[in-house]
């Protein structure tokens, strides 16, 4: 066995099978797309991949092809930062600049003075090259992430802050080292620092090490080459959308085939859109965490489908961990970590949630109730509960995108189903069963209340206007009947909100049935079995709700 001193090359064999997480897996990924990056720029010595298959990799290494990798991967370069506010510490400004605004309404000339520093920020060449946009797109997005979350304390920057100088990634040295020590005894272990991996401590509070070993703490490296970021915009009471700058989804990918992973993951990156929204790409900010693995799923998928033409389409991941985290004060907090796992069918079953969704509220309990395989309608009693009731009943201070105007769309796509359902009953024997819809029933009995009552307060009759049209093509519908109508819907909707069980059914059948409700007997058995079944009122109750916001 040579001296760690004397060892001239190493080869590493890797195993998608034997790697411990799937923060290693996306670094095994990551190396080997960072290699063939290298390779399609010209750098030299680079690793030699020997051996690269769905399952595995093997790789051999010289010291100067590692520092080739370490080099490129961490190099950096100076920004200038301006802010309003003089930073605390000892870190002077590079210098002070001095801008005049005046004032739109007074007139007067006031003076900004804005404080510039240099800092440090990571070239990230591979992520450049297939990044679409600029430097206020993805990469910003990406480098952004690094420095709040990843490396938010600032000592943890120095392996950047030497590539400064076009010096040698110090990097480069202590892991040659430590894998020359591994190849003389097997199984060398050292410590994991939180800035490799999501998570975790170099000690924990009880002076425990995170340990792994050398060859596959090599991997760490490289796993956010391989990831997507998202942002999550959150709503106050008042319906006001924010995005919060110290908080972040990252989503890293379980890979399953490194080869198609290799082949498709740069393609997606290419393929994102670049549009901008404010200071975050657009397609990066969402309302769910689950939704950025959903949409990381969903851009490798169009473009595996696009490689396999009339193929078979192979599926690269096996997962998408999901990481919800945010800088508060000096330390990172992680709100949720969860992981997104595929099956059959996920995927068009999201692209439609993905094509009828516009509301932050209707989109997440649609996309949460997705994930967890259950019902549409489950959970927005407690929605209705935590939020004001102008969010889903159209009202002046109803914030946009409408959530009745996606609730309407999915009652119509309910019916339109049920349609055909109906016609091939029509066509089919006698003894086939009558398709029925509790969706259906409730939706159509809570219109007939809504516009009955909306009528008789209006005093302005549906037929009166329904042929009419405005300018631009929409129907001419008379202030005073919408005013009734929404009026109608709220008072509905606040009586229900507050009743339960036997209180509810009551109402139910005493007011929405108190109007004449033009549907067959054997329907209306339908709804009261649907009403006196166990938890059965909850149903009617949620499917009633619904039905007031798409009628508003």
């Amino acid at each position: 066995m040579e001296k760690a001193s004397q060892v001239k090359e190493i080869t590493l064999s890797y195993s998608l099978f034997d790697l411990p997480s799937a923060q290693h897996k996306a670094g095994l990924a990551g190396l080997l797309l960072l290699i063939d990056s290298l390779r399609q720029r010209g750098a030299d010595p680079l690793p030699d991949v020997s051996h690269l298959s769905a399952t595995g990799a093997k790789l051999t290494f010289t010291q100067d092809s590692m520092q080739t990798i370490f080099d490129d991967l961490y190099d950096a370069a100076w920004v200038e930062t301006r802010q309003k506010k003089k930073r605390k510490g000892k870190k002077q400004p590079k210098r002070v600049e001095v801008e005049e605004n005046r004032d739109e309404k007074g007139g007067e000339v006031k003076e900004q003075k804005f404080y510039v520093y240099d800092d440090v920020e990571p070239k990230a060449l591979f992520l450049e090259h297939h990044y679409p946009g600029d430097e206020k797109g993805w990469l910003k997005l990406w480098r952004d992430m690094q420095w709040t979350i990843l490396r938010a304390q600032p000592m943890t920057r120095g392996i950047y802050e030497k590539r400064m100088n076009a010096d040698p990634c110090p990097e480069a040295e202590s892991t040659w080292k430590e894998l020359s020590k591994s190849a003389k005894k097997q199984g060398h272990k050292q410590s994991i620092a939180g800035s490799l991996f999501v998570g975790a401590q170099a000690t924990n509070a009880e002076r425990v090490k995170f340990e792994g070993v050398v060859e596959q703490n090599l991997l760490l490296h490289f796993w956010p080459l391989t990831v997507r970021i998202f942002v999550p915009e959150t709503i106050d009471r008042d319906g006001k959308k924010e995005i919060n700058g110290q908080a972040y989804v990252i989503a890293i990918p379980e890979v399953s085939d490194l080869e198609e992973f290799c082949e498709v993951f740069p393609r997606s990156l290419a393929a994102l859109d670049p549009q901008v929204q404010g200071y975050r790409p657009s397609a990066s900010i969402i309302t769910l965490p689950e939704e950025g693995g959903m949409e990381f799923l969903r851009n490798l998928s169009l473009i595996a489908e696009q490689r396999a033409a009339s193929g078979n389409v192979k599926y690269s991941v096996s997962a998408i961990e999901l990481f919800s985290q945010e800088k508060r004060g000096n330390s990172v907090k992680t709100h949720t970590a969860n992981k997104i796992i595929p099956r059959q069918g996920l995927l068009s079953q999201y692209e439609s949630v993905r094509e009828l969704c516009r509301n932050p509220f209707f989109k997440s309990q649609l996309l949460l109730n997705l994930l967890r395989d259950i019902d549409w309608t489950e959970g927005f009693l407690g929605l209705f509960s935590e939020h004001p009731s102008e969010f889903f009943i159209r009202a002046g201070r109803t914030p946009r995108p409408y959530f009745s105007t996606d609730v309407r769309k999915k009652f119509d796509t309910i019916s339109d189903e049920f349609q055909h359902l109906e016609e091939a009953h029509t066509m089919a024997e006698a003894t086939v069963p009558k398709p029925q819809s509790l969706e259906k029933r409730v939706y159509d009995m809570i219109g007939s209340y809504v516009r009955q009552k909306t009528e008789t307060k209006s005093k302005i009759k549906w037929s009166d206007f329904k042929d009419k049209r405005t300018p631009e093509g929409k129907m001419a519908i008379p202030p005073e009947y919408i005013e009734a109508r929404q009026k109608v819907c709220m008072d509905a909707f606040l009586a229900m909100r507050s009743r339960r069980e036997q209180e509810f059914i009551e109402y139910f059948t005493g007011t929405i049935c108190s109007v004449p409700q033009f549907l067959p007997s054997d329907d209306y058995i339908f709804v009261s079995q649907a009403l006196l079944e166990e938890n059965g009122w909850e149903q009617v109750k949620t499917l009633s709700m619904l039905a007031l916001s798409a009628h508003s």
